[in-house]
């Protein structure tokens, strides 16, 4: 700290010294009993601290306000003044390794600065102040020789390796000192240093809505508020409710932890809360998103539901429909000329109004499986009911080349003609929507040919051949069987009487024949 010298107040009154003209006296300036210099207006006010910039020069014999010394002050905020009085000298000017006002201004605003927010005591900051006015930097002796803190030095330093930005500089204010009168020494010029106290920010009402497409509060949607990565608010959304909130001027982020369901959820929101308390989208990142006044209203998109869809199939060949517990028969002989086939699908689960394409094949089925390739194929293009279910039929024509003995069984394909499926989470159906309905175990879409009836073999009267035994009858087919065959109703009738004739002679030869032996 600057030394204080004590003259005789005597010598002073011996020697009065002589008045001064055009004097500009404005502030008084004292060394308290902390050993701090005290600046305080001549018509009285506030008192304030000072730091001297002349290590070479002292306040003498100034210890209160009554034996004050007199000082002028300069404009503020002023390099040039600030530069006047620490360089008086060529020599001066060469120590120093500033050579601009505005370096040492700003270098001496940066000791200020950093000694205030990190807490240096007033002492640590006056000998860093001294650095700088003095290019005393380099000087070994410097600190041990005057006893100044090894705290000012790091401060110095710090001010040199971190110089203020342009926002720091503009809270910094100086003001300048300069000596008049009050003693024959050589005496300090002062200066007085402050920082602009920011205002204390004042929390801003803000209301957040959380709606559908329709404008309507959604329940179940976990929101964040997040500032500077950290979590500041969350709640989750109420149906019919928005959310207040009191949040600080500052940049936010809006960010959905989890859509209620139905709903896909938005990506995150950039946005700023103005002194003022409005609201200002920076960065809505793609989603529906809308500031007015004090809210932000975050729209959810309803999420896309890939559609799944079911197929049924009901098979009818020849006028025969099968079931869900039996094929539809035909038998082998009216394979040669084509059998007609229509299938009936019943669908139910696909998009309403949207056309899908039908394709049906029919395959021969052994052991379970289907083999080769298909037999018949037919397509058609169909268009979903407004329900989003109902019949559709599917004719394959007359199809030929069916065995007998064979089962066949139809598949169906149904196929989307728009992209109707979202594969990759974005809302954005990207692929068709394919329906299948393929079982070879389903008796309702199966067709089984029965084998041929084979020829009986043996004597056939033809209704076609003239035979004067069977002329006026009906005529019929006679094959081997397991029953006697006759060649007419008469000649049966002949076998039978004379059986009768038969048994009636033998029973009387046995009568008569015991007769005798009596």
């Amino acid at each position: 700290m600057c030394a204080i010298l004590i003259v005789n107040i005597i010598f002073s009154a011996i020697f009065p010294i002589a008045a001064y003209a055009a004097e500009n006296i404005t502030h008084n300036v004292w060394v308290d009993s902390n050993n701090q210099i005290s600046v305080k207006p001549v018509n009285g006010g506030e008192t304030i601290d000072g730091f001297c910039i002349d290590l070479d020069k002292v306040i003498s014999g100034a210890n209160s306000e009554n034996n004050a010394l007199k000082y002028e002050e300069l404009q503020r905020d002023n390099p040039q003044n600030l530069f006047d009085l620490i360089v008086l000298s060529e020599a001066k000017l060469n120590r120093l390794p500033y050579k601009t006002p505005e370096e040492i201004f700003n270098y001496i605003k940066g000791v200020y600065y950093y000694g205030i927010t990190e807490g240096y005591t007033y002492k640590q900051i006056q000998d860093a102040v001294w650095e700088f006015t003095n290019g005393l930097y380099s000087n070994t002796s410097f600190y041990t020789g005057n006893k100044k803190s090894e705290e000012g030095k790091h401060l110095y330093q710090k001010a040199i390796a971190n110089p203020l930005n342009s926002d720091q500089l503009a809270q910094v204010h100086i003001r300048i000192f300069k000596y008049i009168r009050g003693r024959a020494t050589p005496t300090q010029n002062v200066i007085h240093v402050d920082i602009d106290q920011p205002a204390v920010p004042k929390e801003k009402g803000i209301v957040i809505s959380k709606v559908n497409l329709g404008g309507e509060e959604i329940a179940g949607a976990k929101i964040q508020i997040n500032q500077d990565n950290k979590e500041v608010a969350s709640w989750t959304s109420e149906a019919g409710k928005n959310h207040e909130l009191s949040l600080l001027p500052g940049d936010y982020v809006f960010h959905e932890e989890a859509a209620p369901k139905g709903y896909l959820a938005v990506t995150d929101i950039s946005f700023s809360v103005n002194e003022d308390g409005t609201v200002t989208v920076k960065e809505a990142n793609g989603n529906k998103v809308a500031a007015a006044n004090n809210q932000l209203t975050v729209t959810d998109e309803t999420e896309y539901v890939n559609p799944t869809g079911t197929l049924r199939t009901t098979v009818k060949a020849d006028n025969t429909t099968a079931s869900a517990t039996k094929a539809a028969e035909v038998t082998a002989e009216k394979t040669a000329a084509g059998v007609e086939i229509i299938d009936t699908l019943t669908y139910e689960g696909l998009v309403p109004e949207k056309v899908y394409s039908v394709t049906g094949e029919l395959y021969e089925v052994k052991d379970g499986q289907v083999v080769g390739t298909a037999k018949a194929t037919a397509t058609k293009e169909f268009t979903v009911s407004k329900e989003g279910k109902g019949e559709w039929q599917l004719a394959f024509g007359q199809v030929t080349g069916l065995e007998a003995g064979k089962t066949y069984v139809v598949y169906e394909t149904a196929t989307s003609k728009d992209n109707l499926v979202d594969t990759n989470k974005d809302n954005t159906p990207e692929e068709k929507h394919v329906v299948e309905h393929k079982n070879p175990g389903d008796k309702a879409q199966t067709v089984v040919v029965t084998p041929a009836v084979p020829k009986e073999k043996g004597d056939v009267i033809s209704k076609n051949t003239p035979n004067k035994n069977n002329k006026g009858r009906k005529q019929y087919s006679v094959r081997n069987s397991s029953y006697p065959r006759t060649g007419s109703v008469a000649n049966d009738v002949s076998t039978l009487f004379g059986g009768i004739i038969f048994l009636a002679s033998l029973s009387a030869w046995v009568y008569r024949t015991k007769a005798r032996k009596q």
